[in-house]
This record gives C-alpha cells, sequence and structure tokens, in this order.
C-alpha cells in the first residue's frame, strides 16, 4: 500500500474515532447535568437554600444595625421607621424589630408578625454585643437572625430580623421546573444534531484525509528521494522544501547535515593533503638539519684544523724571531726584526680574533664563570697597556669605585679580551690626551658590573656608530692605513659582551673623543675561592731537567732546541705519540713535552697510555705538558681529562716556555 492510501486511512480513523468520542463525551456531560439537575430538586430544602437565605439575611441584618444605631441612640423612632421603611418591599422579609438594651421593642416593622422567641433580657442583650455574626434561630418555615446594634464599641440594642423560607423554596421550585423543560427539549434535539454531525464529519473526514494524505507524502517522498542521493554519496545537490512546518524543518536539517559532511569531507582532504605537505616539509627539514649538522660539524673540523695549521707554523715565525732579537744584530736587523715579531704579533692576534668570532658564530664558544679578583684583574689590564700609552705619550688611568667587590663571579679571559680590545683601540685612535678606565658596581638584583673606557681621540660621528660594530668595518679606510686594525675588536667585544649576558654601547664627538660602556651581570663570590685550571709546581730550584719532546713539526723541533739551547736541559725529541709511549720506559724523564695533533699516534692516547704504564709499574707521575696549537674552546679540558698537567697552546715565546719548565722540578 502506497504511503498516501496509509496517511489517508490513518486519518479517517482519526476522525471517525474523535468524532464519536466527542458526542459520548457531550451526552454523558448533558445526562451528568440532568441527573445532578434531578438531585438537587430533590434536595431542594436541603443548606443550599438556607445558606443562601442565611448569607443574605446577615448583609441586611448588618445594614439594618449600622443605619439605625445613630437614632437609637438619640431615640428618634420617626428617623427609624423612615429608614426601615426603605427596605420593608425586601423580597423574603417577614419582619424587623429594633430593641433597646432593657429588651423594649423601639418600633416593629409588622406588628402583626409574630417572632419565634421571647424578649431577651437586659444581660441577654449585653452578651449578644460580644458577637461578631448574627445569632440565627430557624424553623422549617422562617429564618430569624439577632444582630447587636453599636456606637463607638458600645452597645445600644438589638435588631431582629425575620426571613420567609417557604417563598425562596418556592422561587428555587419553580427555576428548576423551567431548567429541567429546558433540557429535555435541549437533549432530544442534541441527540439529533450528534447524529448528523457524525455523518458529516465522516464525510468530510474522507475528503480531507485523502487531501492531508497528499499534502503529508509529497514532501516526505521528497525527503525520501535526497536521503537516497546522500546515501549514494551525491552531496552537491541542496535539500530545500518550501514549508515552515516539521518537515520543513527537517529538510533544513538534511541540508545542514550535508553542508557538514560536505565540509567535513573537504576538511579531511584539506587535513590530508596538509599532512602531506607536512611530511613533505619533514623530510626537506630532516635533509636540512642533516646538513646543517654536517656543515656545522665541517665548520668545527675546519676550525680545529685551521687553528692548528696556522698556530703551527706561527709558532715558528715568532719563537725564530725572539731567538734571532738574542743574537748579535746590527741597529738595521734589530729594526728588521723588531718589524718581524710586530707583524708576527699582529698577524696573530687577527687568527685569534677570526678563530672567535667562527667559534662564537658556530656556537661553539663556552663562557665559563668562576671567583675572579675583579680589582687586581683590572689593575693589571691596565697596567699592561700602559707601556703602549707612555710609549705614545699617554696618560692611562683606572678609577675603581670602592662599590666594586673584591671577587665577582665571570669569566676572567673573555673579561680580559674585552678589555684589551677596548683599551687597545682607545690607545691607538688617540694621539694626545688621557684615556681613562673606570668601574663601579649595583649591588641590586643579581649584580652589575659597570665599566666606562674613556678617550680624547679621534672620535666618531654619531652617524657611524653602528658601522663600527660590524667585523672588518672601519669608518674611514684611511684611518686604517693610519691607525692600522682590521676592524674585528669592537666587533667581538660586542660578541663577547652578549654572550656574558651584558651590553655594549658608545658614543662619540668627531675630534673630542668617545667613550664606551661595558654592562655585565656578574654575582658576588666568596673571596679567594678561585677556579684551578692547570696543575701547578713549584718553581725549579736550578737543577738541569731532562725532557721529552713529542713534535712531529721539524721547525718546531728546531725552535724548542734552540730555545732551550742556553739552559742546562737535556732535551730528547721523538716525531709521534708511539715512539714518545716506547722512549719513556727506556730512559729517564723529568718533564714530557707532549703535542696533540701527530702522525701514528695522537698525544692524548700517547698520554693516556703512559698513565696507565705508570698505575701498572707503581711508578711516579712524570709531568706532561700539552704543547699544542690547538685553542679552541674546550682543548684544554680534553688534555687535561687525558692525564696532561698543563696546557699551553702555540706560538709559545721562549720566555713562557722557560716559566712553564721552571714550575717543575725533578720528580724522582
Amino acid at each position: 500500500m502506497k504511503l498516501r492510501f496509509r496517511f489517508a486511512v490513518i486519518i479517517m480513523t482519526l476522525i471517525v474515532a474523535v468524532t464519536i468520542l466527542l458526542s459520548a463525551l457531550m451526552l454523558n456531560q448533558f445526562q451528568t447535568a440532568i441527573r445532578q439537575l434531578t438531585i438537587a430538586h430533590a434536595n431542594s430544602t436541603t443548606p443550599m437554600f438556607v445558606q443562601q437565605l442565611h448569607h443574605r439575611g446577615e448583609m441586611l441584618a448588618r445594614l439594618i444595625s449600622e443605619l439605625v444605631a445613630e437614632p437609637l441612640y438619640h431615640t428618634d423612632i420617626n428617623q427609624i421607621r423612615n429608614l426601615l421603611y426603605t427596605v420593608r418591599n425586601e423580597p423574603d422579609l417577614l419582619n424587623i424589630q429594633v430593641s433597646d438594651t432593657h429588651g423594649e421593642i423601639v418600633y416593629d416593622l409588622r406588628e402583626d408578625q409574630p417572632m419565634l422567641g421571647e424578649l431577651l433580657p437586659p444581660g441577654k442583650i449585653e452578651e449578644l454585643g460580644g458577637l461578631t455574626t448574627p445569632l440565627v434561630m430557624t424553623t422549617d418555615t422562617s429564618l430569624e437572625l439577632l444582630t447587636p446594634v453599636r456606637l463607638e464599641k458600645k452597645v445600644l440594642g438589638v435588631v431582629r430580623l425575620v426571613l420567609d423560607k417557604i417563598h425562596v423554596q418556592q422561587h428555587s421550585q419553580s427555576i428548576w421546573e423551567q431548567t429541567f423543560s429546558t433540557s429535555e427539549a435541549l437533549r432530544k434535539g442534541q441527540v439529533h444534531s450528534l447524529l448528523g454531525m457524525v455523518a458529516l464529519f465522516m464525510v468530510v473526514g474522507i475528503l480531507l484525509a485523502f487531501r492531508a494524505a497528499s499534502y503529508l507524502s509529497r514532501p516526505v517522498q521528497e525527503l525520501i528521494e535526497h536521503a537516497k542521493r546522500l546515501g549514494e554519496g551525491n552531496l552537491e545537490t541542496p535539500i530545500s522544501l518550501a514549508r515552515e512546518d516539521e518537515l520543513g524543518i527537517l529538510a533544513k536539517t538534511l541540508e545542514g547535515m550535508r553542508r557538514n559532511i560536505l565540509y567535513s569531507y573537504e576538511q579531511i582532504r584539506a587535513k590530508n593533503q596538509e599532512i602531506l605537505d607536512s611530511q613533505l616539509d619533514l623530510t626537506r627539514i630532516a635533509r636540512e638539519k642533516a646538513a646543517a649538522e654536517a656543515a656545522a660539524q665541517a665548520k668545527g673540523v675546519f676550525l680545529t684544523t685551521m687553528s692548528h695549521e696556522i698556530r703551527t707554523p706561527m709558532n715558528v715565525v715568532i719563537g725564530m724571531g725572539d731567538v734571532l732579537a738574542e743574537t748579535e744584530l746590527t741597529y738595521e736587523q734589530r729594526e728588521y726584526v723588531k718589524r718581524l715579531q710586530e707583524a708576527g704579533n699582529n698577524l696573530l692576534e687577527l687568527i685569534n680574533q677570526i678563530l672567535d668570532l667562527s667559534k662564537i658564530e658556530a656556537g661553539e664558544l663556552r663562557f665559563l664563570k668562576e671567583s675572579t679578583p675583579i680589582p687586581i684583574l683590572l689593575e693589571e689590564v691596565a697596567g699592561l697597556l700602559r707601556v703602549m700609552a707612555v710609549g705614545k705619550g699617554l696618560e692611562l688611568l683606572c678609577e675603581i669605585h670602592p662599590s666594586v667587590p673584591a671577587w665577582l663571579m665571570t669569566d676572567p679571559l673573555r673579561l680580559r679580551q674585552i678589555l684589551f680590545n677596548l683599551l687597545g683601540n682607545a690607545i691607538k685612535f688617540t694621539d694626545s690626551g688621557t684615556i681613562k678606565l673606570f668601574a663601579s658596581y649595583d649591588a641590586t638584583a643579581e649584580g652589575v658590573l659597570q665599566l666606562r673606557v674613556e678617550d680624547t681621540g679621534i672620535g666618531i660621528a654619531e652617524s657611524d656608530m653602528e658601522k663600527i660594530f660590524h667585523p672588518f668595518s672601519q669608518v674611514d679606510p684611511s684611518i686604517t692605513r693610519r691607525h692600522g686594525g682590521t676592524g674585528l675588536g669592537l666587533a667581538l667585544c660586542q660578541q663577547l659582551v652578549k654572550g656574558m649576558g651584558g651590553k655594549l654601547a658608545g658614543e662619540s664627538t668627531p675630534g673630542v673623543g668617545s667613550v664606551f660602556y661595558v654592562i655585565l651581570p656578574m654575582a658576588m663570590a666568596p673571596m679567594g675561592e678561585t677556579k684551578v685550571v692547570e696543575r701547578t709546581y713549584p718553581p725549579s730550584e736550578g737543577t738541569a731537567l731532562r725532557i721529552l719532546l713529542a713534535e712531529d713539526s721539524l721547525d718546531n723541533q728546531l725552535l724548542i732546541r734552540t730555545y732551550l739551547k742556553s739552559t742546562f736541559h737535556e732535551l730528547t725529541i721523538v716525531n709521534h705519540g708511539q715512539e714518545a709511549v716506547d722512549c719513556i720506559y727506556t730512559k729517564p724523564f723529568d718533564l714530557v713535552l707532549m703535542d696533540v695533533q701527530m702522525p701514528v699516534m695522537d698525544g692524548y692516547t700517547a698520554t693516556r697510555l703512559i698513565r696507565q704504564g705508570e698505575e701498572q709499574r707503581h711508578l711516579d707521575p712524570i709531568p706532561i705538558v700539552a704543547l699544542t696549537a690547538h685553542a679552541l674552546e674546550g682543548d684544554a679540558e680534553k688534555s687535561l681529562e687525558a692525564g696532561c698537567n698543563m696546557h699551553i697552546t702555540k706560538p709559545i715565546k721562549k720566555q713562557r716556555l722557560l716559566e712553564v719548565i721552571g714550575q717543575f722540578k725533578k720528580m724522582r
């Protein structure tokens, strides 16, 4: 059976059922009403009529007692008569009497109408004054109400009101008879009307059922077709019904569901594409990360190699220059050697700065924090550079404010490097006047060391101040020709200060001078707790030492031999670490100078093997000094970890080597 006919049958059934039900209910209600009227007539003498009469009598009694209070007080019989005359025609009223407090009747409306009770004695009237409602006395034919008359809470008398109950019953009987006759006529007519209404409703219901079935089934069929398309995955066709009822709401709901599904599909496709792109990006990032790590590793290897390969020949150049300066030379030759030494030192400084900048950029430069005697360090740096300043006719002052503690936690090596660069630049670009280093300390928060370097040099224009902090940058190329320098000093200072968590700034006036400010966070440290980086030994008392040199460079072998030629020390030279391990047990030695990067066996491995052999043979350890061109951050720790007593970087001057040897005496 089609949906349309199903709807028609259902609607017809509902209409017939509702019509029959309503007819039955109406007949039942009508019969119930007739039954209630009959019962009411059978009980016409029930308290319902008496209550109505009571209520009306109480209201009338209260009204009369209020009206006659004033005339009764003045014993004005005429006024009482006039007042009661207005209510004498009240339905059901038989008689009204007004008595005073002595029980005497002041006025009787109908003297011929008998009363139910005797006159009340004075005491009874007073008691009646305490009542809030009238006193009622009743018989089968009448109703009598006694109401006190009060004026300003004083009882003046009593009103006796007599009502006729027979008249009320006759009136009610008349009304019921009319109602009963009317209801009988209505009942007969209503039965015929209901039968006709049922027939009419059934005919109209059949027509409406088919119309409503068509009206309901058409949009439902459309919704079914839309649902089939959704089930088949067709999400492009919109769902719409031009209706505002529940079916229209259902169509809008389906349309919203279609849009949500379509949006979800689009989101899923976009997310899948995003995941695919992310996988591609992760692959690309992984390749870039691997390439960056490889580049960083290559850069680290390059820095290590460059440090070693550059410092090794520089060790020979500077060292041979120092040796040559100790020989007998003419004035002209001594000037040549002096220029050679200056060029070598400048080249070494440039190499150190380039390597430091490269290490900072590569993230390989580490900053330490040790307990450092700041006032001593400042005076030491100023004292070393004061010789250079005096050579140019300048005055170098160092002022330390009393607020500066004796010990602060910082990296002393990097702090010296910053001060050497700033003071060196001040001396370099100042031809006359004074250079001042001022230091103060702010103990608030974690503590800040404030340094200020002032000079009376050539000055810098404000527009060029930012440029001087860039590597290899000079304000004027002619400055390089007149004063020297590469433009790396301030760039390195800025990177070092930044790495230590501080700030570097400057201000300058051309022709007046420059001021550079350094602000470094430094916490206070316990006095005297300095970090020991090297293991040292007491100075030599003149005893000649037996020294073993492990060095693969013939030039460096010649340089060390030349340094020690004028001493009493005995020098033995081997070409790599394996020879050093083999030689150490063939003859006794007091000191080993160990290069790190050598063929066959490197210095780290050789040192470890020597320490293992000493432990196995229960021998006293021989002092081993790492003498190497490895000068990057962490190289000293590697040497000490391998078992060396000290780490010295090349190039090394003769005086420095002799000082190191002097720290060791014969150990066995």
